[in-house]
């Protein structure tokens, strides 16, 4: 690929890229500004609906207490509760109607409301409007919605959500309703003040502006008013039932509400009218904002893409010039004139000190012939002391097997067995194809190497070998436990004048193999318990920050060596514990396992 052609492309592709991101930035930009603008707007339609709730039912609280100011009324309303219903008391009882019909009839009430209705349990019904047809009014109160809640509340004022109309049976309309009881005798009496709520669908119509869509739910869960779909209805009563289990505070309810079919809503509870005002914005409107203001974002970059890589193409055809005349002189360059002078013009510094370093690297090549010589000199000696190191092993296995049949020929099989196990041990030790061995393996060779030991302690020297074989066939780093079981000959009975005893313990549990090797020495210090955690700390961080060194830096051998290798053949996944003894049992145990069947990293 030509040189202009690779410039034009690679900073097409830087510029390309750049321009995406920024895009991307932005764009996620404009949806969270998008997001923001519709939830605040959201949180101020809901706070403006909330208040025109509370202003819309604010005058039927105030009918209700007014009925209750006044002194005839309130009387009338109590005659309606304690008065018996026979005899002479009926005298009573029509004139107390009487008065609360008088109160019920004017013009405030007639202007501003749909009707305003007094009864009670003993079917007594006074309205402002018209209740023709009604012959038995107590029939009708199993009708009548909530009522349980009404006299539950106490006398507080109780907001229902729209139902027919009870005590309209000739056209009930559909209306919703403030209703309080009045306790003055023996049997509740109750004010009903009545709106009609087409009323409320007109005034509240007027906020779903565009897309927004309003509803009022009660604190109970009832619907009071919704412009939503059924299943978005559902879901504000489903999380109003579900939260009243957790709380009884409303105002923590109402911030519990989360998007729902990802349409955005802002929920506000009124504790004025115990009802929440939600209003909410489709998704699709608000899919359709940010598919705008994307699109006019990619119109906007794409524009810029194009500017820029016109730009780029014109700007790299100017500075590819001098070098394509500069390539066509290198290419007659030859060793006869490799010394010419190469001149090419052009104002840019670069361009001429290109020229110039390329005659100096004329005049170093001859040098680096020589060099190239000397080198493959020194590759080829260095090839033969590979081939000389791989001698020297096999000259000292020779030499054990020479002992080896001098100790056959003097019948003395003791050194024939020391000569065959650390022929055993050397093979296996500085055998160099395989990191990673079988627990098996590793098994025999520790083996061998204990029956060195015993020989060299004699009695003194007890060792237990017991590997359970599910475990035999996992992989460990090669001479792993010879290191541990070695430092604990070392270490653990350097000042241990009785019998020493070495346990292995092999056995697999909860999906790990595990291998504890146990010893009645003198077990941990505390100065050597710290000094091997400050030194596996310091390997574990060397490790995790990918020194490659590592191998160079860990040396010689023992617990930090040991952990060291498993930590770099097998990962973090490893176990790895020392600790001592309890007092009564002295001595050191040191456990160390994996995940079965676990897969080793470096080969």
């Amino acid at each position: 690929m030509r040189f202009r052609t690779r410039l034009i492309l690679t900073f097409s592709i830087i510029v390309i890229t750049l321009i995406f991101g920024i895009m991307l930035l932005f764009g996620q930009y404009y949806i969270q500004e998008i997001k923001e603008t519709s939830m605040r707007d959201l949180e101020m339609l809901s706070q403006a609906v909330s208040y025109q709730l509370e202003d819309l039912v604010s005058p039927m609280v105030f009918i209700g207490d007014f009925l209750l100011s006044d002194m005839n009324t309130l009387s009338a309303i109590n005659t309606l509760t304690e008065a018996e219903r026979f005899g002479t008391a009926q005298q009573y009882i029509m004139r107390a109607k009487h008065n609360i019909q008088l109160s019920l009839s004017t013009y405030c009430i007639d202007k501003n409301f749909y009707k305003v209705n007094v009864f009670s349990v003993y079917g007594d019904l006074v309205s402002s409007g018209s209740i023709s047809g009604i012959e038995n009014p107590s029939a009708l109160l199993e009708q009548f919605p909530d009522l349980d809640k009404i006299d539950a509340a106490m006398g507080k004022s109780i907001l229902l959500p729209p139902h027919p109309d009870t005590w309209n049976l000739e056209a009930p309309k559909t209306v919703f309703s403030l209703v309080r009881t009045v306790r003055g005798g023996t049997y509740p009496c109750y004010i009903e003040v009545q709106k009609e709520y087409s009323s409320l669908e007109a005034f509240f119509s007027l906020y779903a502006a565009g897309e927004n869509r309003i509803a009022i739910v009660s604190k109970d869960g009832e619907v009071f008013f919704s412009q939503l779909t059924d299943q978005q209805n559902a879901y504000l009563i489903d999380t109003i039932s579900l939260e009243r289990n957790k709380t009884i505070d409303p105002c923590i309810i109402a911030q519990n509400f989360f998007q729902f079919d990802d349409s955005l809503i802002s929920v506000r509870f009124s504790s004025y009218t115990n009802m929440y005002i939600v209003a909410a914005l489709s998704k699709d409107v608000l899919a359709n904002a940010v598919s705008n203001r994307i699109m006019f974002t990619v119109s906007v970059f794409a524009l810029i893409c194009v500017i820029s890589i016109v730009f780029i193409y014109l700007a790299s055809t100017k500075l590819a010039a001098p070098i394509r005349k500069l390539t066509l002189q290198m290419e007659k360059t030859t060793l006869e004139n490799m010394e010419d002078e190469i001149t090419v013009e052009h104002t840019s510094n670069e361009i001429k000190m290109l020229s110039t370093e390329y005659k100096k690297l004329m005049q170093r090549l001859s040098l680096a012939a020589s060099r190239e010589k000397q080198l493959g000199m020194l590759q080829q000696k260095t090839q033969f002391d590979a081939l000389q190191a791989q001698v020297n092993p096999h000259f000292i296995y020779n030499v054990l097997n020479m002992i080896s049949h001098y100790g056959l020929s003097d019948g003395n099989e003791t050194v024939c067995n020391i000569c065959d196990k650390l022929a055993g041990m050397l093979r296996y030790s500085t055998g160099t194809m395989q990191r990673v061995v079988t627990i098996a393996t590793e098994i025999a060779y520790i083996k061998q190497y204990l029956y060195l030991l015993k020989i060299r302690y004699e009695s003194k020297l007890n060792c237990e070998i017991d590997i359970n074989p599910s475990i035999q066939q996992q992989l460990i780093p090669k001479i792993v436990l010879q290191q541990i079981v070695e430092n604990a000959i070392n270490h653990g009975f350097k000042s241990h004048s009785g019998a020493m005893f070495i346990a292995l313990e092999g056995w697999e549990e909860r999906g790990y193999w595990f291998i504890r090797i146990n010893d009645n020495g003198s077990g941990f210090s505390i100065e050597s318990m710290q000094t091997l955690q400050k030194k596996i700390s310091e390997v574990t961080e060397k490790i995790m920050t990918n020194d490659w060194n590592m191998e160079i830096d860990i040396g010689g051998m023992g617990l930090v060596n040991a952990f060291a290798r498993m930590r770099l053949l097998m990962g973090e996944d490893i176990v790895f514990r020392y600790y001592n003894k309890n007092e009564n049992a002295g001595g050191a145990i040191v456990e160390i396992g994996a995940k079965l069947n676990k897969e080793v990293g470096i080969e």
